[in-house]
């Protein structure tokens, strides 16, 4: 199958070819590949934006069957990018972000960012009781 992948006209072309790559999941009896979205290098504004909206297409689409709202999305934006701008984020700290009980020191990035908007949503907006149902439905989906 991967073969006849590599044939897709997407990846005829040199530039998009060099992007394709082949992970074999039968290499190891003891370990399994992994992809960690929020593994992210590129430290630019721009870079980052698109990013997160990736991230949150990704979401919708792996959670089409629970829905997500546009106040979850509004909710996703901030927290991804706050998750992108650290080392070694994950899924499980995006679940956690949405857990006050839990998330103090995710908060504080965010309240340290260097992009405004995102710095007041987390002054401003993270802590207001009517996102308490959205930041659990978002919790709930993710486990």
């Amino acid at each position: 199958m991967s073969r006849e992948i590599g044939r897709f006209k997407e990846f005829g072309k040199l530039a998009t070819s060099q992007r394709l790559v082949y992970i074999d999941p039968l290499l190891s009896d003891i370990q399994s590949p992994s992809i960690n979205p929020f593994y992210f290098t590129l430290n630019d504004e721009r870079s980052t934006h698109l990013m997160a909206q990736e991230i949150i297409k990704i979401l919708n689409t792996l959670l089409q069957d629970a829905t997500t709202s546009s106040q979850m999305n509004a909710i996703l934006y901030p927290c991804i990018r706050v998750l992108l701008s650290r080392n070694n984020s994950s899924l499980a700290d995006l679940k956690r972000f949405m857990n006050d009980k839990q998330n103090q020191d995710l908060v504080q990035i965010g309240l340290q960012a260097s992009n405004s908007i995102i710095r007041d949503f987390f002054e401003n907006k993270f802590q207001e009781k009517s996102l308490n149902v959205s930041k659990h439905a978002i919790e709930m989906r993710l486990q």
